[in-house]
């Protein structure tokens, strides 16, 4: 019996990755069909001389495997290819390993139409970002007889510091929540036997946990870690919990807070952007914020592993990856028993849950001061919560679902504009706009690049990203941007309480 494929067989998330490089022998069949001879593409002489210093793989056949996707993969045979948008980001270079990661973003079973991002990555760097619209002619058809692409792993997370209080609550938490686990410690064997034998009964069946001893502090033990964060090639979550004691020397304290976090982000990326999807956490400390006597170098070192994570998610939140700065206040371990006293902390797997709910169910980038009785959001350096701001429309509904974003966190001020911000960010990515175009007071037909095609693909994103589902009557009240605010915060907190659109 010949196996099927079925267009109800692809959902969001759906993604595959392959690796393709362009040698110069290539582009003479490119240019046969494409009738470009433009010497930038092939005479070394000429590229030498341009800014660029080199020949270029022409930008159309950087792109040529997207017809690939869309014809073989994403939906295969049925494939009609409608349209796309591509923004070439930096130059691609004859014999570049070039990674392209196809994941679908929204599926419309109406249209039996499909939404495709694909990211084209080099290393760490993305060098081109697309977006496709591809059609199925057919509900159901025979299935290939081969695979084309390397479909995506399940998630692993990188817990550095698992040993202790504070990483094991985290380790805990992530297994509960069925993450495979790489867990960083010093091999100290009491205490990881103790973390292990917590770990085993929550295990799920093919859910794994692979525990590498490494001391931080010291370089050759740093790059043996990296090696298996790229070897495993799965890594969808940095989580940096280790730091030296705060009275340790500032060399041991940049080396462990910053360079260590920065080295293994840089080996996990390249798994995160095939994934479209990651974030990378660094576990601060209140300290960043406040002038906390003798702790000048502890508050240092932490306040770079800040300023790190900001430039990455600013680097990579547009692709899904986002950067977040954990600063923690005081939590309640044998360690900080001799700095808090009498005053109330946080027990470690509540500072564990908070850590994930903001970074994994809410997927925040930023900074988020964590205490035993409050959160807040904000940047690097803010002082006031509404310091997150950062946007015309955050402003604007303040108040619009204040309490949808996070009820558990009500007391915080600004949860109303986390979402707006959220919805401003996934509107400007698929209309390609900056954040100097406001989107205050704009909307179908007003602001630039947004038609009918646009909005429905709008709101398909926002379905997808907010876990939310729009009514029947819905899409003719969200002309403007306004109202798409107001709807989507409806919309949430329906969720939220459990009930539908």
């Amino acid at each position: 019996m010949t196996e099927l494929r079925r267009f109800s067989d692809f959902k969001s998330g759906d993604f595959v990755t392959f690796v393709k490089t362009f040698e110069k022998g290539d582009f003479e069949g490119f240019t046969s069909l494409s009738g470009d001879r433009n010497p930038l593409h092939w005479d070394d002489t000429y590229a030498a001389e341009s800014e660029i210093g080199k020949t270029i793989v022409p930008l159309h056949m950087t792109m040529a495997p997207l017809s690939m996707i869309a014809g073989m993969i994403f939906p295969g045979d049925p494939s009609l290819y409608l349209g796309h948008e591509v923004r070439s980001i930096t130059p691609v270079f004859y014999g570049d390993e070039l990674r392209y990661s196809a994941k679908i973003k929204s599926v419309n079973p109406a249209l039996r139409m499909l939404i495709i991002r694909v990211i084209v990555s080099r290393g760490t760097d993305v060098v081109l970002d697309a977006n496709m619209r591809v059609q199925s002619r057919l509900n159901e058809w025979p299935a290939p007889a081969e695979t084309i692409g390397q479909a995506g792993k399940p998630k692993r997370a990188l817990v550095t510091g698992a040993s202790g209080e504070i990483g094991k609550a985290m380790a805990l938490a992530l297994v509960k929540r069925g993450w495979n686990l790489l867990l960083q410690d010093r091999g100290t064997a009491s205490k990881r036997e103790t973390l292990q034998q917590a770990i085993e009964p929550l295990l799920a069946e093919g859910q794994s946990v692979h525990y590498v001893g490494a001391d931080l502090q010291r370089p050759e033990d740093l790059a043996s870690l990296c090696k298996t964060v790229t070897d495993f090639d799965d890594i969808a979550l940095v989580l940096h919990v280790a730091s030296p004691p705060t009275d340790a020397s500032i060399e041991d304290l940049v080396q462990v807070n910053y360079t260590a976090l920065k080295h293994l982000s840089t080996a996990g990326m390249p798994a995160m952007l095939a994934r479209q999807e990651g974030a990378i956490v660094s576990l601060n400390s209140i300290a960043t914020e406040r002038v906390i006597p003798g702790w000048s170098d502890y508050s240092a070192a932490k306040a770079m592993a800040a300023q790190y994570v900001s430039s990455v998610h600013k680097t990579y939140h547009g692709v899904g990856i986002n950067g977040l700065t954990i600063l923690a206040g005081l939590v309640a371990t044998a360690y900080s028993e001799q700095y808090r006293g009498d005053m109330p902390a946080m027990l470690p797997q509540e500072l564990a849950e908070t850590v994930l709910r903001r970074a994994l169910d809410n997927q925040a980038g930023g900074a988020i001061v964590v205490e035993w009785n409050a959160e807040r959001s904000g940047l690097i350096g803010f002082h006031e919560p509404a310091a997150i701001n950062r946007s015309p429309e955050a402003r604007q509904v303040a108040t619009a679902g204040a309490s949808v974003a996070d009820p558990s966190a009500s007391s915080s001020p600004n949860l109303g504009t986390d979402l707006s911000f959220r919805i401003g960010e996934i509107v400007r990515l698929r209309l390609g706009l900056s954040d100097q175009n406001h989107l205050v007071g704009g909307g179908l037909g007003a602001t630039p690049g947004w038609d009918s095609l646009r909005h429905i693909e709008i709101v398909l994103d926002l379905e997808e990203t907010l876990g939310i589902r729009f009514g029947s009557g819905d899409m003719e009240k969200m002309s403007t941007f306004s109202d798409l605010l107001t709807i989507s915060a409806s919309r949430v907190s329906e969720a939220k309480n459990g009930r539908g659109a």
